[in-house]
């Protein structure tokens, strides 16, 4: 999973990563040269299934970690 944020972004701040395989990968930063995102954050499944926000991210890490 990859997860795209912003250094400085409430939402993006909020969101709990713990015990999860993802790349953290911040749009705001000098060396990021991808494509732009719609909205941060925002998660990318490696199947290419996106979600935006943070508490739906939040929720389907939450169940993501229930099922471990």
């Amino acid at each position: 999973m990859k997860l795209y944020m912003n250094k400085n972004c409430p939402h993006c701040e909020s969101i709990d990563i713990e015990k999860l395989k993802v790349t953290i990968i911040y749009t705001d930063s000098d060396s990021y040269d991808g494509l732009m995102p719609p909205s941060v954050p925002l998660v990318q499944f490696n199947n290419g299934l996106q979600l935006i926000g943070g508490e739906t991210i939040n929720t389907i890490f939450d169940e993501i970690r229930n099922q471990k």
